[in-house]
């Protein structure tokens, strides 16, 4: 699972606009399924889907929203409520 790999290391990459103020939440929106997205699903139609992967590329979006939204782990918010809040602007 190579592109799991490169998909979180692509939101690193990424993390000085995704903390950005100025960059809005519509284009952060565009930037995850431009790149990030493309990066974790490329030749996923190859792939036996078990739950152990679909559980990481959760991980791996929710990582993307949360470094989107300015929001820790440690704030204790549910997953539910930041992909509510982020894409909700897109």
């Amino acid at each position: 699972m190579i592109e799991l790999i490169e998909g979180r290391a692509a939101i690193t990459k990424l993390n000085s606009i995704l903390c950005d103020r100025d960059v809005t939440p519509k284009t952060k929106t565009h930037i995850y399924h431009a790149v990030v997205k493309s990066t974790t699903t490329y030749a996923a139609e190859t792939w036996c889907l078990k739950a152990k992967t679909v559980s990481k590329l959760n991980s791996t979006e929710m990582d993307f929203w949360r470094r989107s939204a300015r929001i820790s782990r440690k704030d204790k918010i549910r997953n539910t409520i930041i992909k509510q809040k982020m894409v909700s602007f897109s």
